[in-house]
């Protein structure tokens, strides 16, 4: 049977690891917000995304240990702020992966999804929002970075596709009467629409053509179009005969050699946008799976993280669990203390509100005065349970003496098991003081009620 006594020794033990918890998950989350660990990993995500959907090699946004681990990468990323060259940023190893990652970025300014420092809010976008941003992405933005059939001749191309369409236009104007029988007329509408939209989509200045407005369809007609052209104008050619078509013969036999050499820019330009069509299905095809494998390091990664806070932590204030156990035995009042100040935790941390999306709108100043007020008041609750605190430090400066090594092994020990008691974190605490308490108050009511 429970005794009453032995109870609130385990209360006060199990207070004392609450009140260390929360100065680890103040400490933790103050790092983490001071270095956008969180928001890197997902912005690395992200990018790791874009690879798949550029058809890149994805290993090179994982190539070395920094890009694996979260903390190492919002180091250099911090590191960059002062040093620039030290470490390059991962979107810009590939010119086609940055200029998406800048298209996106782009798109996220526009709908004002920044914090007042100026950040991406990515921590909030959903697969949903990510594909309608992704969809808003100008082509033109995207071709300049990705490399085309004579791109050095990109402007004499566009020029011989805007003249090309011109002749065919007035090709079948002027000869109207003599081609509206001929396989050429089938495909006249779609082939000065293809023309077109080449040469829309080549002027990249002027060309406000969105992935969203890609029809995938649309693109494969068009690439069935420009394959029948030449057979078109070959039937075409056969069936113009006589003394009246020969004008006529002679401008298509000029667009034929017109046509053939633009041929194959304009199928790379068609291929392009098929592929750049693809993207938002992609999106949806792969979000979930690499955001959940980045979500998974992320979690063993933070976990590695708050263990070596929490031994810091336990070693600056001397959280000894073999100590913190004796102290709060050998001594009635100070476990009576403990225990009632535990109570006042549990409530407080039951009335605290949980943590909202508005927190990431505050400023560096807001979250940083907060984050050290949450910090000193963890440390200063801990002190006031009667435990030393960081002051046993000063006092084995003042009187040195020499610990036995069954002192130093007891002491590390303790703080080695303090540690792993604290990485389950917080609210492993919070839960199990309101399930002593509750024991507590059932085993007083039946000790009543048996008296």
């Amino acid at each position: 049977m429970f005794n009453l006594d032995a109870l609130d020794k385990l209360i006060a033990v199990v207070v004392a690891l609450l009140v260390l918890s929360l100065i680890v998950q103040s400490i933790q989350s103050a790092i983490k917000k001071f270095f956008r660990i969180k928001s890197l990993q997902l912005e690395q995500s992200l990018i790791h995304l874009f690879y798949y959907l550029l058809d890149k090699d994805a290993i090179k946004s994982m190539r070395s240990v920094s890009d694996r681990a979260p903390l190492l990468r919002a180091f250099f990323s911090f590191v960059r702020k002062f040093i620039p060259g030290h470490s390059e940023p991962l979107h810009a190893r590939d010119p086609q992966v940055g200029a998406f990652y800048q298209a996106v970025v782009e798109e996220f300014l526009r709908a004002g999804r920044v914090s007042p420092r100026g950040k991406m809010l990515i921590e909030s976008v959903s697969k949903d929002e990510l594909i309608k941003f992704i969809g808003q992405i100008r082509v033109g933005d995207l071709i300049k970075h990705i490399p085309l059939p004579a791109r050095e001749n990109i402007s004499k191309i566009e020029d011989e596709i805007a003249r090309a369409r011109k002749d065919f236009k007035e090709l079948f104007i002027k000869h109207h009467m003599l081609i509206e029988q001929t396989p050429l007329a089938e495909i006249e509408e779609p082939l000065l629409e293809l023309l077109s939209d080449a040469h829309q989509v080549l002027d990249l200045e002027n060309n406000d053509l969105t992935l969203g407005e890609l029809s995938e369809s649309a693109l494969g007609a068009a690439r069935k179009t420009l394959d029948a052209a030449p057979d078109s104008i070959e039937a075409t050619l056969l069936q113009l005969k006589g003394p009246a078509s020969g004008e006529a013969i002679q401008a298509l036999l000029k667009l034929q050699n017109m046509l053939g050499p633009l041929s194959n820019e304009i199928k790379a330009v068609v291929a392009l946008l098929q592929k750049l069509s693809q993207l938002p299905g992609k999106v949806e095809a792969w979000y979930d799976t690499i955001m959940r494998s980045f979500e998974e390091r992320y979690t063993r990664s933070m976990r590695s993280f708050s263990l070596a806070i929490s031994f810091a932590v336990v070693a600056l204030l001397n959280a000894n669990l073999f100590d913190i156990y004796r102290e709060v035995s050998a001594n009635e009042s100070k476990r009576d203390l403990i225990v009632q100040s535990g109570e006042r935790i549990a409530s407080r941390l039951r009335e605290q509100p949980a943590a909202n999306t508005g927190e990431i709108n505050q400023t560096l100043e807001d979250w940083s005065r907060k984050s050290y007020g949450e910090i000193e008041q963890s440390m200063s609750l801990y002190t006031a349970l009667g435990f030393t605190g960081p002051r046993w430090i000063v006092e084995a400066w003042k009187n040195p003496q020499r610990p036995t090594t069954q002192k130093i092994v007891e002491t590390v020990a303790g703080w080695l098991i303090t540690t792993l008691l604290l990485s389950v974190g917080a609210p492993f605490w919070q839960d199990t003081l309101e399930s002593l308490f509750g024991l507590k108050n059932f085993l007083r009511k039946k000790e009543q009620a048996g008296a």
